[in-house]
């Protein structure tokens, strides 16, 4: 195994490991179209090292030098546009479908989460090779028909049939890209996946025009049967998540936070015994292998600490709530759920309904900080536990009536919670974090995830300008 192929391998495991939480995209998203359209860039780039991609790019480059001189830039140019206009359809598809916030209510369902969640293991068990996966074959056969046309036509349509067989090993980066589409404009989805099938021809037509090229890159062999098993243990983890929102949204408290480290250590320290060549007796592991396997296994260590207690950083966004989100039952009359309950907790004042907190507010005089929140939002997670704890977050937060609302559960109050968003903040996107004054009036909102906690204290201040 050469040093090349070794670097594949590690560029592979980091980069899905990093398309792995949603929070990414939502991040790269919410910095602009140019960011987000670099981050759908580089996830097609991702896509080219896939077990389904990689070794399509020979026989691709040899169908193309084989053509007449004079219509290899023609055909190949028409060949990457079946490719890029096949996402885009997708990501024009998806946005049609969903609109508005429809996209984040199906993608917050707990049985779409549970198909997902399906889904990826299906996938990963394709991947350790137990069955094999096919397309449908009336759509392939249909799709290869075509190519089989003359012109510029049969390119095109083999571009086509390339993007949907390469499905199995596309689908959970590309449909990480679409997740961010969750405001739902067209714009997003359409741009980013068009982006995403720009990244992935590109490489095809630039060795069409120079197929001598080929002589240089990698080949594929025994690194690319390696790393099958590697995505499979990564979709297995990433199924754990769409489990666990499933578990969220039906309430079952089955997948808590313990059980889904748990969980994630014993994959990873599954996938490192699997580098590290545990099952041949660890007999011509290479160097590649061996640092993705000392990196699985410091993640291991790095989740049983955080199981004891410590933070776990940006890894903090997978696992749910601590503790547990139990939806509380309306009292009759009341919409958003009055409770008598007040919490001091570590010197600001919780309550339990927008109601109470506007009560405790007039008694207190202290400005309402309203969470919006979801049980399956990650970027929610990542503001609980990376901004809030900052010093002088919490500082500015202790001055106020806090109230956590979760809006993305299938439940009354739930979807009471849902209302008061579109009524305070006049948007259904999670985070949404509201200042509101005793009686009613909204000081300001901030949507999303804070990139400074400075920015965030910068706009708790606006309670008491």
């Amino acid at each position: 195994m050469n040093l090349r192929s070794l670097t594949l391998i590690l560029a592979l495991f980091l980069a899905v490991a990093a398309f792995g939480g949603q929070s990414t995209v939502d991040t790269a998203r919410a910095q602009g179209l140019l960011p987000y359209l670099a981050f759908c860039f580089s996830g097609g780039l991702l896509s080219l090292l896939t077990p389904c991609v990689f070794p399509m790019i020979p026989v691709t480059v040899s169908f193309f030098s084989k053509r007449e001189q004079g219509r290899a830039l023609p055909e190949a140019f028409a060949y990457s546009i079946g490719i890029v206009s096949t996402f885009a359809v997708i990501g024009v598809g998806t946005a049609l479908i969903f609109k508005a916030t429809g996209i984040a209510a199906f993608a917050a369902n707990p049985w779409v989460n549970l198909v997902l969640g399906v889904l990826f293991i299906v996938l990963a068990l394709n991947l350790f090779g137990l069955f094999e996966f096919k397309v449908p074959v009336a759509l392939a056969r249909k799709t290869d028909a075509q190519r089989k046309r003359g012109g510029l036509v049969g390119p095109f349509f083999m571009g086509m049939t390339f993007s949907i067989t390469s499905f199995t090993c596309t689908v959970p980066i590309a449909a990480s890209l679409l997740a961010a589409a969750a405001k739902g404009d067209v714009l997003y989805p359409t741009l980013g996946m068009a982006t995403y099938g720009t990244a992935f021809a590109a490489p095809f037509f630039f060795l069409a025009l120079f197929p001598s090229s080929i002589s240089k890159m990698p080949r594929s062999g025994e690194w690319l049967a390696s790393v099958k098993p590697v995505l499979a243990f990564i979709e297995l983890a990433a199924a754990v998540k769409f489990l666990s929102n499933a578990d969220l949204g039906f309430q079952l408290a089955i997948i808590t936070r313990p059980v889904f480290l748990v969980t994630w250590i014993i994959i990873f320290a599954a996938l490192g015994g699997y580098l590290f060549g545990v099952h041949k007796g660890l007999k011509g592991i290479g160097l590649g292998r061996r640092i993705l396997g000392a990196a699985s296994l410091a993640l291991v260590v790095f989740l049983i600490m955080g199981m004891k207690g410590s933070s776990l950083g940006f890894v903090d966004s997978f696992p749910p709530p601590d503790p547990y989100p139990v939806s509380k039952v309306a009292p009759k009359g009341s919409a958003s759920g009055v409770s008598d309950t007040v919490v001091m907790h570590q010197g600001r004042i919780e309550a339990d309904s927008f109601d109470e907190a506007l009560k405790l507010a007039k008694e207190t005089g202290r400005t309402v900080f309203v969470d919006f929140t979801g049980v399956t939002c990650v970027n929610c997670r990542l503001m609980e536990k990376n901004i809030f704890p900052v010093p002088e977050v919490k500082s500015q937060m202790d001055k106020m009536v806090y109230v956590q609302l979760y809006t993305d559960r299938p439940t009354p109050e739930d979807q009471a919670n849902q209302q008061l968003q579109n009524k305070l903040a006049k948007n259904n996107a999670l985070p949404t974090y509201v200042l509101v004054k005793p009686d009613g009036q909204v000081i300001d909102k901030y949507e999303g995830l804070s990139p400074t906690a400075q920015e965030f204290v910068d706009f708790l201040k606006k309670a008491n300008a």
